[in-house]
C-alpha cells in the first residue's frame, strides 16, 4: 500500500520523456487539446499542473501535455507546471489505477468508453470492444446492453460495468439481430440509417427475442414486407409494441405469436 505521497511542484520548459498509463480514459480529444494549446499560448504556464510519478508516468494532465507539445511544435517558447510524486508507477500499478478511476470519475465523470478501456484486460470487456469495432455505427451503450447476460437491465448494467463485473453473453440470435441492423444502416433506404442507429431499436428487438415464439427470420421478413408503411417510433416501449405488432401480423396460429406483455426496461 502506497502511503505518505509527497510531491514537488516545478515549472519546466523541457518535459522529460513522459509515459502514458494504458487504460487511463478512452482517447485523446484533439478539440480539447487545441483549446488548451490556445490557453498556453496566451497565458504560458498559468494552468493546472500535470501530475507525474517519479518514473515519469502521467497520472493527470495528458491533454495539457499534448497541448504544450503542440505549442512547442509551432516554435513557441512556453513553460508547464509539473507536480512530481516521489513514488514510481511501476510496482504500484493497482494503487495508482484505482486512484485514477476514483479521482477522475469524481472530478470529470467517466463515460462508458473510459470504463471500457479501464478494464480492457478483462476478457469480457475486450470482447465488447471487439464487438464495437465490428459495429462502430452502433452506440456502445446499446451494444453493452445487447451483449450482457439475460435479465440485466438499466442501472444494474451500469453498476456492474463500472465495478468491473460486466459479463459478455452474446448469442446467435443477438448476432443475427446486429447483422440485420448493420445491413439496414448500410442500405439507408427507404428507412434512413439514423432510425436504425437508435439504441431503442436494437434493444427492443433483443428484448422481443426473449419470447419463445420469436424467430429472427419471421421478424426480419415482416419488417422487410412493411418498409413501405414503416412507422418510426420513439422510446424502447413504443418500438417493442410496434415490432411485436409487426411480428404477429397475419399469424393465425396463436401459438406462434409473440405473447410477451412486459418489455424489459433497459
Amino acid at each position: 500500500m502506497v502511503k505518505n505521497l509527497k510531491l514537488q511542484l516545478t515549472t519546466v520548459t523541457n518535459l522529460p520523456n513522459v509515459k502514458y498509463i494504458e487504460n487511463n480514459r478512452f482517447e485523446f480529444s484533439q478539440k480539447h487539446i487545441d483549446k488548451l494549446a490556445e490557453s498556453i499560448s496566451k497565458f504560458g504556464s498559468n494552468i493546472s499542473p500535470v501530475l507525474i510519478t517519479k518514473d515519469n508516468y502521467v497520472l493527470d494532465g495528458q491533454h495539457r501535455i499534448k497541448a504544450y507539445e503542440q505549442t512547442l511544435e509551432k516554435g513557441e517558447v512556453n513553460s508547464l507546471n509539473v507536480a512530481r510524486l516521489d513514488k514510481n508507477f511501476k510496482g504500484n500499478e493497482k494503487f495508482f489505477k484505482d486512484m485514477l478511476s476514483e479521482v477522475n470519475n469524481k472530478v470529470g465523470k467517466w463515460g462508458i468508453q473510459d470504463w471500457l478501456m479501464h478494464y480492457i484486460h478483462n476478457e469480457n470487456y475486450k470482447k465488447l470492444k471487439d464487438l464495437w469495432d465490428k459495429y462502430p455505427e452502433l452506440s456502445l451503450a446499446a451494444l453493452r446492453t445487447v451483449a450482457c447476460e439475460k435479465g440485466e437491465m438499466g442501472g444494474g448494467i451500469s453498476k456492474r460495468f463500472v465495478e468491473g463485473n460486466f459479463v459478455y453473453a452474446m448469442t446467435d440470435t443477438k448476432q443475427e439481430i446486429l447483422d440485420y441492423i448493420a445491413l439496414r444502416i448500410q442500405i439507408d433506404f427507404p428507412i434512413p440509417a439514423n432510425v436504425w442507429k437508435q439504441g431503442a431499436v436494437l434493444k427492443a428487438l433483443v428484448s422481443l427475442s426473449e419470447d419463445p415464439a420469436f424467430t429472427t427470420a419471421r421478424m426480419f421478413s415482416q419488417i422487410a414486407k412493411n418498409l413501405g408503411t414503416f412507422q418510426v417510433q420513439s422510446g424502447i416501449g413504443n418500438w417493442c409494441g410496434y415490432f411485436k405488432a409487426l411480428y404477429n401480423k397475419g399469424l393465425k396460429d396463436r401459438s406462434k405469436r409473440i405473447k410477451k406483455k412486459f418489455i424489459t426496461s433497459y
